[in-house]
């Protein structure tokens, strides 16, 4: 039930997103307006050694083809961060947060 509002709520979100972006020509600064939550999620993942992260400010495609190169040199290590990738993925959270929010609906109401 829940599940199905939010993917309601997700469309009308990207479309306001996208009309802001087209409409006013906003760009990202670097910012994240969540606190930048997804440079810190992915610190956590190179921290557990399941990514190697680098800033879009600090990117180039020599230090891109750096990585992939040292990467592939090196198939065991490589293969041991998709398994620590794979053993932090939750395929199903959508389903876990709404399981909940429905239990909590619940439970308030």
């Amino acid at each position: 039930m829940l599940k199905e509002h939010y993917k309601v709520y997700e469309e009308k979100m990207k479309k306001s997103v996208e009309a802001v972006e087209r409409d006013f020509g906003a760009v990202r600064a670097g910012r994240n307006v969540a606190e930048n939550h997804q440079y810190h999620n992915a610190m956590q993942l190179q921290k557990l050694g399941a990514a190697v992260v680098v800033e879009e400010k600090e990117l180039t495609g020599e230090k891109l083809i750096g990585i992939v190169d040292k990467l592939t040199k090196d198939p065991a290590e490589l293969m041991l961060m998709g398994a620590k990738a794979r053993a932090l993925a939750q395929p199903d959270s959508l389903d876990k947060i709404c399981e909940n929010l429905d239990r909590l609906m619940k439970t308030t109401a």
